[in-house]
């Protein structure tokens, strides 16, 4: 499932040959969500979905369990609450989705919290 068609994502082993980076960038290659799994993974990953420029999943199958690795980028505190919002609905519909399909899901990023 791919929520935005503007979105260039692709996944390709590093120049040392040890990880397999998966990343969604714009055009501008600004912005964009990306993981790095070791080598040793690589045959165990089911699917790499970038959601939108600020969340992507990657399922990954282990020996014991199926997980659902989903990484965010938070807006920051000078973005508008609608922003925040839509992020939050996002995530809630692919926990949604985590728990449907019977995965265990893994939630990482950077959530700009600020005290």
């Amino acid at each position: 499932r791919q929520m935005c068609i503007r979105d260039r994502h692709e996944m390709w082993t590093t120049k040392t040959g040890k990880h397999v980076f998966a990343g969604s960038g714009y055009t501008s290659n600004t912005r964009g969500v990306a993981f790095l799994v070791h080598t040793r993974w690589k045959n165990k990953i089911q699917r790499f979905s970038p959601i939108d420029e600020r969340t992507a999943y990657l399922d990954l199958d282990t020996p014991t369990r199926k997980l659902h690795i989903i990484t965010t980028y938070f807006p920051h505190s000078g973005y508008a609450d609608v922003h925040i919002e839509r992020m939050y609905t996002t995530l809630t519909t692919l926990l949604k989705e985590t728990a449907k399909r019977k995965r265990h899901p893994v939630l990482t990023g950077d959530f700009n919290a600020h005290s």
